[in-house]
């Protein structure tokens, strides 16, 4: 008899179903992969729990020992927080697990790893410029380790690939849990979510102009804004909408130019012609992981402060 119809890919994980069609057409590729992140943001956005006034997010990395991308997208997060005003409404934290697999080894190690991963997780974050000692404590902080109980504390669960996904998923099956929570998302998710919003934006046309409401704001502290600061007056009424304004405000200018836009040598800057093109390429590799990170925390941050419901009543309303 006929061999029955097989779809392409199928029953492969989403990754390699997705690598599978882009080798026929990767336009369809790239389509079917913005739709799964739009998909993973739609799903993480009608979960959302704001009745707190706040949100934790949980960085989760399976490849060990450093978790050093968990802990450089918690990184990343608090420091765009602290720049955009809102870090006392999002709080985040990184997680690894005990069990994960072990680096790469001479025998070969995990299969879905390539040679560069033994060292190339602390390469990443030792390609972010502008690094102070207090940035460096806190990428040094180790992560927690994973447990179930976990998935019930936070309310938005990032795992930074498909692999630590699939990961925390098993666990959930082993223990006979719902494996498939709308909370558990991908980083890759919001790789693209600051420049979709902005573009929504542009076309409400929102206005973009910074607030004029007297206050305190990031910086020198200076005698008019101790005038407009009201000791003992609480907040009131739902946080006020802020533009989504440029991605890496209040956050150094070389981000901008190493880590937003790529790699800087790929861009014919920062040229060094005596290292090998090996380690031109590795340093190069590892820039464009650190801007991936960065412009999908920036995405995080943004989308999740666009999830307040604007007619939320908060404690402190008045009667």
């Amino acid at each position: 008899p006929p061999a029955p119809l097989r779809q392409p890919g199928r029953g492969l994980p989403a990754t390699a179903r997705l690598a599978t069609m882009g080798a026929a057409s990767p336009e369809l590729a790239g389509a079917l992969a913005a739709a799964a992140r739009a998909e993973g943001r739609g799903r993480l956005a009608r979960s959302l729990d704001w009745t707190r006034y706040h949100l934790w997010v949980y960085f989760l990395d399976a490849r060990g020992p450093s978790f050093a991308r968990a802990r450089l997208a918690r990184f990343f997060f608090e420091r765009v927080c602290q720049s955009r005003g809102s870090a006392n409404l999002l709080y985040c934290a990184a997680g690894g697990f005990r069990d994960a697999p072990p680096p790469p080894g001479p025998e070969g190690g995990n299969p879905e790893w390539g040679p560069e991963d033994r060292d190339g997780d602390l390469a990443v974050a030792a390609t972010v410029p502008e690094l102070h000692a207090d940035d460096l404590q806190n990428l040094l902080v180790p992560p927690y380790e994973f447990s179930l109980a976990d998935i019930g504390i936070y309310d938005v669960v990032v795992a930074v690939d498909e692999a630590t996904r699939s990961l925390v998923r098993a666990k959930l099956m082993e223990a006979e849990r719902c494996a498939d929570l709308d909370h558990i998302c991908l980083l890759d998710d919001f790789a693209d979510a600051y420049d979709i919003m902005r573009a929504e934006e542009e076309a409400e046309g929102l206005a973009a102009a910074a607030d004029d409401t007297p206050g305190i704001g990031p910086g020198l502290l200076t005698a008019e804004g101790l005038r407009n600061l009201r000791p003992g007056t609480p907040l009131r009424g739902t946080p006020k909408r802020q533009p989504l304004g440029q991605p890496l405000e209040g956050l150094p200018q070389a981000w901008r130019q190493c880590l937003w836009k790529g790699s800087p040598a790929s861009e014919g800057e920062n040229d060094d012609a005596a290292a090998a093109p090996q380690e031109v390429a590795a340093i190069e590799g590892a820039e464009l992981q650190a801007g991936v990170v960065l412009r999908s925390v920036v995405g995080l941050e943004r989308m999740l402060c666009r999830s307040i419901p604007q007619d939320m009543r908060w404690w402190n309303d008045e009667e």
